[in-house]
C-alpha cells in the first residue's frame, strides 16, 4: 500500500509533502537503514590487483569489511582482500585492470535509530510549533536565495571504457575441452561484386549439374534404405537376445530355488542332530 506523509493538515499556500513510500510489511522490530557510499583511490596497480587508500581509517575497519564487494565508477567489480599497514589501506582484486584515475566505491548500509517515543502537543491551543524556513519565507514574502554553489552544473560525461579481450594461455587452452575452448574465427570477407555478377551457365554445365543432382538424390535414397534395413535388423536382434535372457533367467531362478531348498533341509537336519529344536 502507498504511504504519503504531511507535516500539517492546515490549508496553506506552501503545500509540501514530507515523505512518500510504500508499506511492504508491518512489524515492531525492523531496522531502519540508509545508504552510504565509501570512496577510495588506488595508489598501486598490478594487473587485476590494486591497492586502495582513503576509504578506511584503520586496519580494524578493513578487517570488518573483508571480502566485501566493491566497484569502480566505470563499472569494474572487485573484492576487498587484506589490509595493508595500519592506516586503512588494503589490497583488492578486480575483474579487469583499473586505472589510477578510477574511483573505487563500497556500497554500505548504516543504521538510523529513530526516536522510540514521542507525544505531540495537540490539546493546547496556545502552543506554537517551530515553523519551517519555507513557511517563514512564505509568511514574510521573502524569495529563496540564489546561490551559485547550490545550482546543478554540467554533468560530467565519462568516456565509454573499452576493455581488453580475454586472453587464455596456450597451456590452459590445450587442457580445456573443445566446448570451452575460445573459438575466435576470423570473419570471411564477403565479395560484394560476386553477388552482383550474374552467372550464366552453358548447356554442357547445366547437363553436368543436372546429372550430379540426380546422382546425389540416388545416393541419398540408398543411404535411407540402408539405414532402415539396419534399424530393422537391430530390432530383431534385440528381441532375440531378450528372449534368450528371459529363458536363461527362468532356468537360473529354478536352479537357485532348488539350491535354497536343499540348503534349508541340510540346516534343519543339522539342528536336529545338535538337538537345538
Amino acid at each position: 500500500a502507498g504511504v504519503m506523509a504531511f507535516r500539517s493538515w492546515k490549508k496553506v499556500d506552501h503545500f509540501r509533502i514530507a515523505a512518500t513510500g510504500g508499506v511492504l510489511e508491518s512489524a515492531p522490530n525492523f531496522n531502519i537503514v540508509k545508504k552510504l557510499k565509501l570512496v577510495g583511490e588506488p595508489y598501486k596497480i598490478f594487473k587485476n590487483t590494486a591497492f586502495i587508500k582513503n576509504m578506511f581509517n584503520s586496519d580494524l575497519e578493513v578487517s570488518k569489511y573483508a571480502h566485501t564487494k566493491i566497484q569502480t565508477v566505470s563499472g569494474i567489480r572487485g573484492e576487498i582482500k587484506k589490509a595493508e599497514g595500519t592506516k586503512g589501506s588494503f589490497r583488492a582484486t578486480f575483474e579487469d585492470r583499473i586505472l589510477m584515475s578510477d574511483l573505487v566505491l563500497c556500497k554500505c548500509w548504516v543504521k538510523v535509530p529513530p526516536k522510540e517515543f514521542y507525544h505531540p502537543v495537540v490539546d493546547v491551543a496556545q502552543w506554537r510549533p517551530a515553523r519551517l524556513i519555507g513557511e517563514l519565507r512564505a509568511t514574510n514574502g521573502m524569495a529563496v536565495p540564489n546561490k551559485t554553489d547550490s545550482q546543478y552544473g554540467k554533468k560530467l560525461v565519462r568516456a565509454e571504457r573499452k576493455f581488453n579481450p580475454l586472453k587464455v594461455p596456450k597451456a590452459l587452452e590445450a587442457s580445456l575441452p573443445f566446448k570451452s575452448k575460445p573459438k575466435n574465427e576470423s570473419k570471411k570477407k564477403k565479395n560484394k561484386l560476386g553477388k552482383k555478377a550474374a552467372v550464366v551457365s552453358s548447356d554442357h554445365e547445366r547437363a553436368v549439374n543436372s546429372l550430379i543432382s540426380r546422382l546425389y538424390t540416388v545416393r541419398k535414397e540408398k543411404h535411407r534404405i540402408r539405414q532402415d534395413t539396419k534399424t530393422k535388423k537391430k530390432a530383431i536382434k534385440e528381441k532375440r537376445e531378450q528372449f534368450i535372457v528371459d529363458k536363461r533367467e527362468v532356468v537360473s531362478k529354478e536352479i537357485r530355488k532348488k539350491r535354497y531348498i536343499k540348503q534349508g533341509n541340510e540346516e534343519v537336519q543339522k539342528r536336529k542332530k545338535m538337538r537345538l529344536d
